[in-house]
């Protein structure tokens, strides 16, 4: 219920990338209040932003949904209008309006509320119906990094003729030719259409990835 949905942010730290937020009891009942974050949405910045700024930003999403995953929270909507970007290159994770808590291995929605997402991000075993996991959170932002680097415009109808029968850089018509070197295995094992292969064969986390392609120091 909202109660329980609200009580499960208490294990987030106000200084992990993830919007601050606090719980109003008003008249009419319990409200979630988020800090105003300063900056613009990712599409916005991607447009104009180079390989090693979208990658920062990539890491710090990434890392966020490290500790909405610790916490035992799944987003649910991974998409560039979610992401804000401040003036000092900092990305930061919103809108957590179709989150769902997981317990015991297993995700439950919000009571009542209907589980979707933005399209082009949506992993393709939550388009066939299955509950959102970190797996498909981590679908979703791979998604988002994918076209952001490629700055590439993608038809819906096009591409959901495509997939997910086909991988999604095939069905986004993107080859890993066109995608920097240090994003290639990343993006491959995170776009998987099997939710088990969504990582990486060294078992590096993928902000921790991001941050070694870009030669800095993640000790």
């Amino acid at each position: 219920d909202a109660v329980a949905a609200i009580r499960a942010w208490g294990p987030l730290e106000a200084e992990q990338p993830v919007a601050g937020r606090s719980v109003t009891k008003g008249r009419h009942g319990l409200w979630l209040a988020r800090a105003w974050i300063d900056g613009e949405s990712l599409e916005i910045f991607a447009r104009t932003a180079s390989d090693p700024e979208l990658a920062s930003a990539a890491a710090d999403v990434f890392l966020a949904l490290e500790d909405v995953h610790a916490a035992g929270i799944v987003h649910g909507d991974l998409s560039p209008g979610n992401i804000i970007v401040g003036p000092d290159g900092k990305a930061s994770l919103t809108d957590f309006g179709l989150s769902s808590s997981v317990q015991a291995g297993s995700t439950s929605s919000h009571a009542g509320m209907r589980r979707s997402g933005t399209p082009l991000f949506i992993a393709p075993e939550v388009l066939i119906g299955a509950a959102p996991t970190p797996e498909s959170d981590h679908f979703g932002a791979a998604a988002v990094l994918a076209l952001a680097l490629a700055k590439v415009q993608v038809d819906p109808a096009r591409f959901y003729g495509r997939f997910p029968a086909e991988p999604f850089l095939d069905a986004a018509e993107i080859t890993l030719d066109s995608l920097p070197p240090w994003s290639r295995d990343l993006l491959t094992s995170l776009l998987s259409r099997d939710p088990a292969e969504r990582r990486l064969a060294s078992g590096t986390p993928p902000w921790k990835a991001l941050l070694d392609g870009l030669g800095r120091d993640t000790a």
